[in-house]
Parts: C-alpha cells; sequence; structure tokens
C-alpha cells in the first residue's frame, strides 16, 4: 500500500460487548489462583512448568528432514507462542476482580471538574448515571451520556458497557499489574491516558470557524477529519451529489446514514481511518462506485457478506483490526487490486482472497499465518505479496505466479524454500531459519538471506543471471563455492558481513560489476589474487577481519570508500607489491574518497602511503601507532580522525593545510598543548582532545590554540585532561576573556570533566546544549562517558550521574535518556525534563516502599510510571492549548528511552525503558546484560501493542517510533507505556565494569568486543567509553552516541590485570592467529616444571563431518573462536591441535579447571549450524527444570597435573610436551563422554591442596604469604578461585578406570559447571540404555567363548573345562576384566565388530558339521580319535552337492 503520515493514532475499543466478562466475574472464586497471582507475573514459571514437554530439535528438524516435519514447532516455538496466549489472556482475563469489591473511578464533567465514584465490577454506565446527576447537581431533565477519551478520541460509550472493566484494561495496558492497588488507582488523575467525560446527549455540530472553512472548500474531496462529529453536517446533503472523495477519519462516534449513502453518486473513495469501529460500516456496501476503502486502524472483527456488492471496488485497506477469516462474498470482489489485511489476526491464510483474480498486491504482513495453501498459485496477476513477520515454516511452491515480481518473507520460521517462481525478482527472508538456499528462481535480481543460519548455498540449478544483488550477512557461511559466482555476472551489491569465511574464491574476481562489497567481521586472511579485476568497484568494507596486506592491483581501482579497521596491517605491507606500485597518479588515489583503517599496526613509516590518497575528504587511523602527524601533506581532509595514537605534539605548519577541516579528532593521545593554528580552521565542527596530558597556558594564547574563532564548533571535549585548567585572563591588547566559552554559538556539546575551572564564562546547559563538568569518580569508583552527535545538529541525550544518592556514602545512581522524535530535524526536550525530574521522583519512592529488595523494586517501577504520568500531565496540559516547559505540539509524537543504575552497596538494580543498553563486564571474558530490548516487533511487545489497538509499520510503533516503552509520546498512549524491566545483581570480585549505552553502539559492536575494551581499559573507563565511541564510528556508525563506564572495583590495584607470574607473560606479538585476541590478553609463556595438561575432542566429530562437510567448518571456527578466546582471558598456553581436537597447558589446576569450565558454559550458550543441533549428537537438551543443558558440539576433556618434559617445535616454534604425563593427560580425557571434564588423581589432590590452602586462609584470616607461601603466588590464585567459584563446579567419584596403554588403574573424578550438573543423569541415563555398554559386551564375549568350546567338542577336538559348566549367557570374570580395556565408545565398537565375526565364523562352522555328519555330535574325551579339519569338512560338503 501507498505510504503516508498516520493519522492521530490514539485508539480504544468500545467495551460494551462484556457478557464473557461478567460470567468470568461470577466465576471469580472458582479461577482464581491459589497465591493470588497475575497471569503475567506467573508467566515465567508456567514456561518453566511446560518446559519438560518441549520436542527437541532432533524431533522438529531431523537428517533428511521432510515437509511434513518441517511444519512441526520447535520447543522455543512454542515456549514464544504460549507467550503470546498467556499475555492475550493477562490483558483480556478479568476472572482475578472480586465481584463484590469496589473499585474507585474519577468521571470528569464538561467543566473539567470531577467526581470519585466506589463501583463494582458489574457497574454499568446506565446505572451510574443517576449518581452522577446527583453529583454534579443536574436538574435539567435531557439525557446525559458518558464518553471515553483517549488522546484526542472521544468514543460515547453505550448503556451496558463496564467502566470499572474498561479503567482496568487501560490501567493494565499503561504499565500497571494485577498486583497493583488498582482498586484505588482511580482515585488519581489519569486523564493523561484516559478519561471519563459526563455530558448530555446532543447532536454532532460544527463551529462556526469549521463550517465556514468547509463552505469555502469544494464538495468534491471532502476532509472531514478530527472534527467529533457523529453524522456529516447538513451542510452536505444538499451536496452529496458532488463528492467524488470523502474523509471521515479520527470521528470516533460516526455514522453515515443509508440516506447520505444513497444520495452519494459519485462517491469513488472513502476513509474512515480510526473511528473505533467494532462492527464493520454496513451502509458502506451499498456505495455502488466505490473504488478506494480505507478502514484501517479500527476493531473490526467481521467483514460482511454483502461486500461482494462493491463490484468496483479496486484498493481496500484493512489494517490493523481484529480480523481471523473472511466471508466467502470476498471471492466476488473480481476488481480489486490493492488489499492491505496486515496487523490482524489470520492464523490460517484467508484463501478466498486467490479467487480475486485481479490482485495485484496483497499484503499480510504482521499476522500469525503458518502456510500457504496451493491455490495461492491462482494469483496469477500478483506483482507483489508482503508476508512478513508471520510463523510461516516454509515457502512451498509459487510457480502458478507467474507474473510475482516481490516476495516479502521476512522474520518468519521458513526452514525451506521451494518456490520456483519463474519471474520472482525481490526475494527477502531476511532473519529466517535457512540454513541450506537451493531454489531455483532464474529471473531473480534481488535476494536478502541476512540473519538466516546459512551454511551453504545451492549454485546447482541456481543461475540468476540478472541478479543485482546479493546479502547474506549475520549468516554462518565458512566457506562459498567456486561455481556460485561464476552465475552471478551481473551482481552489483553483495553483503557478505559477520560470516566465518577465512578466504574468496578466485571466481570471486569474476563480478566484473560489481559496485558495492561488504565482508566484514569475517576472518579474511587476504584478499584473492584477482582483486583487481573488479573496475566497477566503488565501496569496499572490509573491517574486522585478518588481512595483513592490501591486494596487487588495488591502486588500478576506482574505489571512492574503503574501510579496513580492526584488521592486521602493519609496515609489513609496505614490501608488498600495491605499496610498491601506487602513486598520486593512481587511479585509487585519485578516486578515492573515504579511507578508514582504524586499530590496525601502522606507524610513522607508513606516511608515504597515505599521502598519495591526494583526495581523501575523511582519513581515520585511530588506534594505531603513530607519534608524528606532520608528515601528513593532505590538504582536502573534511575529517581526520587520529584518537588513541601516541602524538606528543601536533604542528601548527601541519595544521594549516587542514583549512577545509570539520572534524578533528585527537582524544587518546599523549597531546601537551595545542598550536594555536587551530584557530585558522574557520570549519572546524567537531574536536575531540578528551583523555590527553593537556596543560593549558591560557595567557599563552598568541602560541596556544584558543577556541575564540571557532565560531562553528558544535562539539568540544576537553574531559579526562586532569593538569587542563581554564581561567579568566582578560588580553590588555584586545580587552576580551579568553576563560570565555560562551562566544561560541552553535556550541551543542561541551565536555570538561576532571578539568579545572576558573572561570564563570561557561555556558548554562539549556534544551539544545549540554555540558559535563563533573569529576571522574563516583563513590570512588572510576568513571568514564564518551559521545559523539553523529549528523545531528542537537542534542538527544542525556547522561546524569548522582554521587552519593540520597545523601548515603555507599549509593549512587546512573541515568541515560536517549530522546526518541519522529521528526529527525527536532530537538529533543522529554529527554531534557526526564533528566531534571527522575532522581526526585526516586527518592519519594524509595522513602515510600522501603529499601529491602522487594521495596526497591516497586520503587523502581513506580518511579517511571510516576515519571511518565508527570511528563505527559505537561503534554496534555500543551495538547490543550497551555504553556508548558518549554514545550511544543511537535513534542506529543516525542518522548525519551531510559535506563537507570541504582547502586547500593555491593548490590545493582537496573531499569529500563526502551533501547539503551546496560551491561556488565567480567573479568573471566564473560558480560551480563541488565537491560532488556523494547522494541515493537519483539512478539511479546507486539501482542500488547495490538491488544492496545495500536499497529507496528516498518520496524516502528504506529509508524512513528522504534521502540515500545517509553517516557512521553502522549499522541501513541496507551500503545506505549513506561513500565520498566527490572534485573537485580550481587556484585562479585569477576565484575569488572559497567557500561551504559545507546543503542546504536549495539548495532556496530557486539557484547564481547565492547567487553574486551572495557578488559583493556580496565582501570581507566574515561578511555574504555571513548575507545567503544571510536570504533563504533570505524565500523560505519554516523549517528549519536553516548557511552557511560563505570569501573566497579574501588581499589586501583584490584583493577590492575594480574599476571599469571613475572616473566610468564610474553609481550604482545607482532602477529596474531586472529585480530580479535588483539585486545585481550597476551599469550603466557609457555609454563614448565609441574602444570597442567587439557586433552579435549569432539564427541562424534567424525560422523558429523561426513553428513554436514559445510556446517562443520562453520561449528570448527565457532569451537576454536571459543577456546582460543577462553585461554587468553584465564591464561592457558595453546601447544597444538590435531583435527578439532587441543591440547593446551596451564601454569596452576585452577585455571585448567575455570578454563575447561568455561568452555563447557559456553558451548551451551553458542548460536551453531542448523545441521548440527538436527542431529542426535547436537540436538537441544534440557533438564527437569527446563535449563539447558546441551546444545551444538559436545567436547569432552580430559586434565591430568604432573611434570612433562617441553620441547621447542622447530617447525611451529612453539613449545611441546612429551613423557607419560602427557600421555596419561590423552587417556584421562579417553574415559570422557560429551560435556564430561575427567579428573586424575593427580590433579585431584593437587586441586584440593589449593583448596585447603583457601580454607585456612579465609577461617584464620592468615597473610596470603603465610599460607601460600608467597605472596605473589597467593594473589594469583585467590583470584582464579574466585572465578572458579563464581562458576560453580560438582564432582563425582568415577571409580578406578583401566586406561588404554597403561599398566595402572587410575582414579577418575567427573567434574561439571554447576550449571550443567544435570548432564551427569543425563549420560548416566545413556550409558544404561545404551547397547554397547559393558553389561551386554561381557555376555556377548561369554557367548562366544561357550560357542568356539561347543565348535572344539564337535570338530573332535579339547573341551575347556572353565567353560562348561553355567548357562549360555553367563559372565565369568575374566571375560569382565578383559572388557574393563575397553577405554572408549570407538574400542567397545571395533570389539564388538570382532566378535560378531568371530560368532558369524563359528555358527557357520556348526552349520558345516551338521549338514556333513548329520547332526552335532559331541566328542567324547575318552575316544582319542583325530579331530576332522575345516579341509575335510568342506570336501565332505561338496561331494554331497555333487
Amino acid at each position: 500500500m501507498h505510504a503516508q503520515r498516520p493519522d492521530q493514532p490514539n485508539q480504544l475499543k468500545d467495551q460494551s460487548q462484556d457478557t464473557m466478562q461478567s460470567q468470568q466475574l461470577r466465576l471469580h472464586q472458582k479461577q482464581m489462583s491459589p497465591q493470588g497471582k497475575a497471569p503475567l507475573d506467573n508467566l515465567e514459571s508456567n514456561l518453566r512448568r511446560t518446559s519438560n514437554h518441549d520436542k527437541t530439535l532432533v524431533e522438529t528438524f531431523g537428517a533428511g528432514t521432510n515437509d511434513q516435519e518441517v511444519m512441526k514447532l520447535s520447543s522455543d516455538d512454542e515456549k514464544h507462542d504460549r507467550v503470546e496466549y498467556e499475555l492475550e489472556r493477562y490483558y483480556k482475563d478479568f476472572s482475578d476482580l472480586n465481584p463484590r469489591r469496589h473499585y474507585a473511578i474519577r468521571i470528569f464533567n464538561i467543566d473539567d471538574t470531577f467526581t470519585t465514584l466506589s463501583c463494582t465490577p458489574a457497574t454499568t454506565i446506565r446505572d451510574i448515571l443517576p449518581s452522577l446527576k446527583r453529583k454534579f447537581n443536574v436538574t435539567s431533565q435531557g439525557s446525559f451520556q458518558i464518553s471515553l477519551k483517549v488522546g484526542k478520541l472521544s468514543k460515547i460509550l453505550r448503556p451496558l458497557s463496564k467502566p470499572i472493566i474498561i479503567e482496568r484494561k487501560l490501567l493494565l495496558l499503561n504499565g500497571y499489574k494485577k498486583t497493583d492497588p488498582l482498586h484505588i488507582m482511580g482515585i488519581e488523575d489519569l486523564s493523561f491516558v484516559f478519561k471519563f467525560l459526563f455530558h448530555p446527549v446532543a447532536p454532532s455540530h460544527l463551529t462556526s470557524d469549521q463550517e465556514q472553512r468547509l463552505l469555502r472548500s469544494d464538495f468534491i474531496h471532502v476532509d472531514l477529519r478530527g472534527m467529533d462529529l457523529t453524522t456529516p453536517p447538513i451542510i452536505f446533503y444538499q451536496h452529496t451529489s458532488e463528492i467524488e472523495s470523502l474523509d471521515v477519519s479520527n470521528n470516533a462516534n460516526i455514522f453515515l446514514p443509508v440516506e447520505f449513502i444513497e444520495s452519494a453518486t459519485k462517491l469513488s473513495s472513502l476513509r474512515m481511518v480510526n473511528i473505533r469501529a467494532s462492527k464493520f460500516p454496513i451502509n458502506i456496501c451499498d456505495v455502488d462506485e466505490l473504488v478506494s476503502l480505507e478502514l484501517q486502524r479500527n476493531f473490526i472483527r467481521k467483514v460482511p457478506h454483502t461486500v461482494c456488492q462493491l463490484a468496483n471496488l479496486t484498493i481496500l485497506n484493512l489494517q490493523c483490526n481484529e480480523l481471523d477469516k473472511l466471508p466467502r462474498g470476498f471471492s466476488q470482489l473480481k476488481n480489486l487490486q490493492l488489499l492491505d489485511l496486515s496487523s490482524n489476526r489470520f492464523v490460517h491464510y484467508p484463501e478466498v482472497v486467490n479467487e480475486c483474480s485481479n490482485l495485484l498486491q496483497i499484503n499480510l504482513s504482521y499476522n500469525k499465518i503458518h502456510t500457504l495453501p496451493p491455490t495461492t498459485n491462482k494469483l496469477v496477476k500478483l506483482a507483489k505479496m508482503n508476508l512478513s513477520h508471520n510463523k510461516l515454516a516454509m515457502i512451498p511452491d509459487l510457480s502458478g505466479m507467474r507474473n510475482l515480481r516481490t516476495l516479502n518473507s521476512q522474520h518468519n520460521r521458513i526452514v525451506r524454500v521451494k518456490a520456483a517462481a519463474p519471474n520472482l525478482q525481490n526475494l527477502s527472508l531476511t532473519d529466517n531459519r535457512i540454513s541450506t538456499f537451493d531454489d531455483i528462481l532464474p529471473k531473480l535480481k534481488t535476494l536478502e538471506l541476512q540473519e538466516n543460519p546459512i551454511t551453504s548455498i545451492s549454485y546447482n540449478g541456481f543461475s540468476p543471471m540478472k541478479m543485482t544483488s546479493l546479502s547474506l550477512n549475520k549468516a554462518k557461511l565458512s566457506s562459498l563455492p567456486d561455481e556460485l559466482f561464476k552465475e552471478l555476472r551481473c551482481l552489483e551489491k553483495l553483503d557478505l558481513s559477520e560470516n566465518n569465511l577465512t578466504k574468496l574464491p578466485e571466481e570471486f574476481c569474476q563480478l566484473s560489476k560489481l559496485v558495492h562489497f561488504s565482508a566484514a567481521r569475517n576472518k579474511l586472511q587476504k584478499l584473492p589474487v584477482g582483486f583487481h579485476n573488479l573496475q566497477n568497484l566503488k565501496t569496499v568494507d572490509l573491517h574486522s577481519n585478518n588481512i595483513r596486506d592490501f591486494a596487487s592491483g588495488m591502486e588500478n581501482l576506482d574505489l571512492t570508500f574503503l574501510n579496513i579497521s580492526s584488521n592486521m596491517f602493519g609496515n609489513s605491507c609496505l614490501m608488498g607489491q600495491f605499496c610498491q606500485n601506487i602513486s598520486a597518479n593512481s587511479r585509487l588515489s585519485e578516486n578515492l574518497e573515504f579511507l578508514i583503517a582504524a586499530d590496525n599496526q601502522f606507524n610513522d613509516q607508513m606516511w608515504p602511503l597515505f599521502n598519495c590518497f591526494t583526495n581523501l575528504k575523511v582519513l581515520n587511523l585511530s588506534y594505531n601507532d603513530f607519534q608524528d602527524i606532520s608528515n601528513l601533506k593532505l590538504e582536502n581532509l573534511l575529517g581526520l580522525y587520529f584518537s588513541g595514537n601516541k602524538l606528543t605534539t601536533v604542528s601548527g605548519d601541519v595544521v594549516l593545510k587542514w583549512k577545509n577541516l570539520r572534524t578533528l579528532m585527537l582524544n587518546g593521545n599523549y597531546l601537551l598543548s595545542l598550536p594555536a593554528e587551530l584557530s585558522q580552521l574557520p570549519d572546524l565542527k567537531v574536536f575531540d582532545v578528551g583523555s590527553n596530558q593537556l596543560k593549558y597556558n591560557i595567557s599563552n594564547f598568541h602560541y596556544d590554540w584558543n577556541w575564540r574563532e571557532n565560531k562553528q564548533l558544535k562539539y568540544l571535549n576537553f574531559s579526562g585532561n586532569r593538569r587542563f585548567e581554564i581561567k579568566s585572563v582578560v588580553s590588555q591588547e584586545s580587552k576580551t576573556d579568553f576563560s570565555d566559552l560562551t562566544v561560541l554559538p552553535k556550541l551543542k556539546v561541551l565536555g570538561l570533566m576532571d578539568v579545572t575551572l576558573n572561570t564563570s564564562k561557561v555556558p548554562d546547559e539549556n534544551i539544545n546544549f549540554r555540558l559535563r563538568t563533573s569529576g571522574s569518580v563516583i563513590n570512588g569508583m572510576r568513571y568514564g562517558v564518551a559521545d559523539t552527535l553523529g549528523k545531528r545538529e542537537f542534542v538527544s541525550s542525556r547522561d546524569v550521574t548522582f554521587e552519593r544518592f540520597g545523601g548515603k556514602d555507599d549509593e549512587c545512581l546512573l541515568c541515560l535518556h536517549d530522546g526518541k522524535n519522529q521528526y529527525a530535524d527536532y530537538g529533543h526536550n522529554i529527554a531534557r525534563l526526564v533528566r531534571d525530574i527522575y532522581d526526585k521522583i526516586l527518592l519519594r519512592q524509595l522513602e515510600k516502599y522501603g529499601d529491602s529488595d522487594m521495596g526497591i523494586r516497586k520503587a523502581l517501577r513506580f518511579s517511571f510510571l510516576q515519571l511518565n504520568k508527570e511528563i505527559n500531565g505537561m503534554l496534555s496540559h500543551v495538547d490543550d492549548g497551555g504553556s508548558m516547559a518549554n514545550l511544543s505540539s511537535a513534542d506529543l509524537l516525542s518522548g525519551a528511552c531510559s535506563t537507570v543504575v541504582y547502586i547500593r552497596g555491593n548490590q545493582i538494580y537496573a531499569a529500563n525503558i526502551g533501547d539503551c543498553t546496560a551491561i556488565i563486564s567480567k573479568t573471566n571474558g564473560d558480560f551480563q546484560e541488565l537491560t532488556s530490548l523494547h522494541v515493537p516487533y519483539k512478539r511479546e511487545e507486539y501482542e500488547r501493542i495490538r491488544i492496545s489497538g495500536g499497529y507496528v509499520n516498518d520496524y516502528k510503533l504506529d509508524g512513528v517510533v522504534d521502540v515500545s516503552r517509553a517516557v512521553g509520546f502522549f499522541d501513541l498512549l496507551p500503545h506505549i507505556h513506561a513500565s520498566p524491566d527490572i534485573s537485580m545483581v550481587q556484585l562479585t570480585k569477576a565484575d569488572e565494569m559497567l557500561v551504559i549505552a545507546t543503542n546504536k553502539l549495539w548495532q556496530y559492536m557486539d557484547f564481547e568486543t565492547a567487553c574486551d575494551i572495557a578488559r583493556e581499559n580496565n582501570s581507566e573507563p574515561m578511555l574504555a567509553a571513548e575507545a567503544m565511541k571510536d570504533h563504533a564510528v570505524a565500523y560505519g556508525c554516523s549517528d549519536n552516541l553516548t557511552i557511560m563506564c563505570l569501573s566497579l572495583h574501588k581499589d586501583n590495584e584490584q583493577q590492575n590485570r594480574f599476571t599469571l607470574n613475572r616473566n610468564s607473560l610474553i609481550t604482545r606479538r607482532s602477529t596474531f592467529e586472529d585480530a580479535t585476541l588483539r585486545r585481550l590478553q597476551p599469550e603466557i609463556a609457555p609454563p614448565t616444571g609441574n602444570l597442567a595438561i587439557v586433552f579435549t575432542d569432539i564427541k562424534s566429530s567424525t560422523f558429523l563431518w561426513e553428513m554436514f562437510p559445510n556446517a562443520m567448518r562453520t561449528a570448527i571456527k565457532t569451537h576454536n573462536d571459543i577456546m582460543r578466546r577462553l585461554l587468553r582471558i584465564y591464561g592457558g598456553y595453546e601447544v597444538k591441535t590435531e583435527g578439532d581436537a587441543f591440547m593446551v597447558a596451564f601454569p596452576t589446576p585452577i585455571s585448567a579447571l575455570v578454563w575447561c569450565m568455561s568452555v563447557q558454559l559456553k558451548f551451551v550458550e553458542a548460536q551453531w549450524p542448523e545441521e548440527i543441533t538436527s542431529t542426535r549428537a547436537g540436538c537441544l537438551v534440557v533438564d527437569r527444570v527446563g535449563n539447558k543443558i546441551y546444545q551444538g558440539l559436545s567436547v569432552r576433556m580430559g586434565v591430568h597435573w604432573g611434570c612433562p618434559v617441553p620441547e621447542l617445535d622447530l617447525v611451529t616454534q612453539r613449545m611441546d610436551y612429551l613423557g607419560p604425563m602427557v600421555n596419561k593427560a590423552a587417556r584421562v580425557e579417553g574415559v570422557a563422554d560429551g560435556g564430561q571434564i575427567t579428573l586424575s588423581s593427580d590433579f585431584l589432590s593437587e586441586f584440593n591442596k589449593i583448596m585447603n590452602f583457601h580454607e585456612t586462609l579465609v577461617k584464620d584470616k592468615r597473610p596470603l604469604k603465610e599460607v601460600y607461601g608467597e605472596k605473589f603466588v597467593g594473589e594469583i590464585l585467590e583470584k582464579e578461585i574466585s572465578m572458579l567459584e563464581s562458576i560453580g563446579w560438582v564432582f563425582f567419584d568415577h571409580g578406578e578406570q583401566k586406561l588404554k596403554g597403561l599398566e595402572t588403574k587410575e582414579l577418575i573424578t567427573i567434574a561439571y559447571p554447576k550449571l550443567l550438573v544435570s548432564r551427569h543423569n543425563v549420560i548416566t541415563k545413556d550409558e544404561e540404555a545404551r547397547l554397547l555398554n559393558e553389561e551386554f559386551i561381557s555376555r556377548l564375549r561369554s557367548v562366544a567363548r561357550r560357542v568356539e568350546s561347543i565348535l572344539s567338542a564337535v570338530s573332535k577336538g579339547t573341551v575347556d573345562e572353565q567353560r562348561k559348566p553355567g548357562k549360555l549367557s553367563s559372565i565369568d570374570e575374566n571375560v569382565k576384566s578383559h572388557v574393563r580395556f575397553l577405554n572408549s565408545e570407538k574400542d567397545a565398537t571395533a570389539f564388538f565388530d570382532d566378535l560378531i565375526t568371530r560368532l558369524e565364523s563359528y555358527i557357520a562352522l556348526l552349520k558345516l558339521h551338521q549338514v556333513v555328519h548329520k547332526g552335532l555330535k559331541i566328542n567324547d574325551q575318552s575316544e582319542q580319535q583325530l579331530g576332522t579339519n575345516v579341509f575335510d569338512i568342506l570336501d565332505a560338503v561338496l561331494e554331497r552337492m555333487q
């Protein structure tokens, strides 16, 4: 449908059909839960309770999946569907209301006075009208009625409507809970959300101004929107025959009489948008000439059969209603071309629309449709179909839809696509579950497959020769078939970002028409040799890879944009062919305008290369190793990003070359002063010199820079320069104060944190100006903040901190408020208002509810609700024409998201609405989310929005805002509310840094990268915040950002990264296997002496490689990334890998165990390819309480402690370990099953010794040196123990086990992380149920021995006396002892195969004896006859055959 600005989106259903609700009230006593809890409060426990019945993914998407299996629901799908059901039930079920209890309700008179009534839930409008007449002293005999006003619209309530139930539903939709004291909430003024109005019954009429305006307009196109009409004005009746289009939208009580309809003979277009209709306006069906009908954003549940009378209808918009089916008469609309049924209640595809043979476009997005019927192929003329945000499991055959050009199936559950549409050109499948794409679509031009678990894309038969755009980002590709690119010669745009690619095939270079290419956030090590053949290439994004050098011949490309940030470029590329050949006259040098090369290893030797790019507009070299910028010769720069280098000075001469510069980022260097020549940059708008070592002599303005001449500055940051002082100095020459910061008229952000201010010439903060002057310490904890305006010209985010909150030394409050607005060119007043008043509201709520855990949670929740009430109270006043706090009518569609973190002692409480995110970075490389994301397209948020009458369009609530919870947005109430999600965390030693940031940061940086940066700057949160901001900018962010970082340790000594021993850490190497490891701790030196050796191996890896080679490539990369990342964090040394097995060494037993535990936990939460999780070896397994204990690759681990022989490998230059200790470690690993950690007795002994030391330290409070012998060693071990305690561990005695190849038995202990302890029960049951267990093999071995004895006796040989007695299947101890030598499933399978072979041979020989001798005769031992050999038997058989 055509795009248009939404009308006023306030709407609420007229609650007059209350029959079912009355029945629910009468059943109150029967249906109340024992605990009296609301369904929403019990939702989480309900999900846990039903999780035992969930299907595993192996049942859902098993190997060899057929179409019926595709249709099954996964356990996650079932949970999500239950959440939807529970939410809908929560808002519509009123059985918890006490039918005898009285509830307060406030009702207003027409003069804005009000009265409060006390009513039961069953009380109707008819019942309370007499009371209201008495309350308001009404003496007239006229009729009265009550209207419900929500926003600007008032709906007349029917006599049998129940106001208490209506009020209750509106309160719930506004964020209150059923457990709140809702029976007295009606006493409060809630008119900002809804208002009950008592008024006389009167026909609607126009004001004189409205009437004059209508009389002056023509009567062809009539606009009656928002006039509060019940019927068309009388002046129109004499002109009805002239009306061609009529718009009566936003009139909640409008009714079009039959006589008006019948006389409007030319009416062809009718808009009745947002009239709160619960029924289809039946008179409309009599408009014979109607061509366009728009009824969106109502509550229509049923379309009448008489709709078939609209034979000329071409456009029908029923978006955002309550439809779940269509009438048969719908098939008669043969002229219908455009149909919008989005945001309704369809569970089944409305198959009747397939009879509308002339349909060109259909929109069924935001429904719950599960399947497409085969009859969809009847829509032979359909060109565009939107099925996004449904629950489709597959796209079936659509080959009959010959004219289908565009198919949007984003955000479904699609596993398979078999459309085969012959002329399909645009296909969007974003955010589905497709692992293999092999559909045949010969005319396809645009294919969007991002956010799918794609591991392979077929090229056989996949030959869209005209494809111009292919998006495969955020998939799970580890390789690309060479042949694929041979078929895509017309490709102009290719996005391969966020995969696991290590290389691009050479055939990629045959894409001669490629213009835009992105392969960011992969693991590419180099570009293909023929990269220079891509002669049409203009933009290339390769950030976050492992590339070391430019491709040879790139100097001959016409690139305008190149991003190589976060790679491994360094001086080594100077020796490459590219750097040898490039010059200022090269095509690349002349055309390149944007070069983003942050976070590499470039230094001052690279200036000749960068100076070749003479036409550069933006150069980003942040976070490299430059020390001198004086050799930069470029003169056309508009933006220079040079943060995080090692500059100590900036030459004035080089500054003069930057005459056009607008953005200069020099934060995070070592600058001592700034040259005065910076004043000669007239266009400078953004200047960041935070976190340097500036010491400002303001009197030396002839040589040191002063800002007075840079009138265009809108962003200026000095924060983090602790020696920087601005003091008032008046020039004797010009009589001007050089400390005056008010002379910058366009300044929007001024950062002066940690700066000494001895001047009063600092601008006051206002609506569009943000000032920071606080210190960088809060309650003894280091604090930092960084932000950027991006391309905006206004301040939208407001950060604020409160030290010693409420006057208490151990409490503080951090808040981040991000303004949201429909209009990008308008300021964000709401965010500033929220910042100014929220802390006072929270203090009042804390006083009210107390400081218990539950009290704090209540205080946080009601502080947000009260905040929303106060803000919208102001907006309501503005809406009525008043003036309030610099607000205007534009702010009615404005609001703010908020995240607040309240720290009390060692407890952190976080509450949020919207999309500002808070996380805690941990010392163990992990992180913890404190907030929830409230966006309209999340199903739980979407369900609430739809119940309240709202809709989602283009990922925005009511087409306006991209969040579903916020403060403000008066015109969107009650579709949006401000009830926060709240979390509480008890701080531990592992918690390192708190990070709060606006949503844009997380669109360009994942949590893991942010935590790596936080850990790298753990003692300097200001540097951490700046680095996150700078990296996000380098990765492509051009919007506003605000990042707050708080170090969670007051003792600075604890913040310093510990090392394993004074010489164990090697210096940071110049080369890395993976650039992402560069931010982590350097790899330790190979440990020697006593150490822990860990072997790991993947269970069933051979089977998985044979079945799913592409998926396993992706899975192995995930496996290796987790292993190596955690090795760096916990201080382990990677000895070697063999296939998919790791051998690693640790200097302490605690670090080895912590690493093993953490790896097992990470594997459960990792994202694995769909093929892996569809097998028995990798499927989802949950325990009895619903906790996930298995998913994805299952890794066995074995740990042993001892003293191996170290030996340097001359080829790999890495330390290897030899000797019996290593052999035993490997055998200990062989005992483990998938997901288990087996420990040797030596390891357990050493572990127990250390834990005894720890127990002594804790109980006796003795010094570290006295307990451990050396303080340094004690510090290390205590920190490791704290990490282990944060994970938790459980040991199980596995008894003595015979290890293969070793003489003595070993006492084995099995270890699990506490969260995965249920694995032991699962493995034990599997072992008992497994066919090849010890008892079964022992019995089979005994059978074989006895059959062998029988054969010997039959063949006249001797009989083993030890095998005679007992039954055939009895087991002797010799057999048992032999079977115990089997160490692994592989050994057991081999031995089983050998036994079967022997048994088959024995039985065959017995059969031959039976044939030859006509029976089996047992030889008597007393008869000394020579036994018959096998050759004699075969001869006898041959004779008988002859």
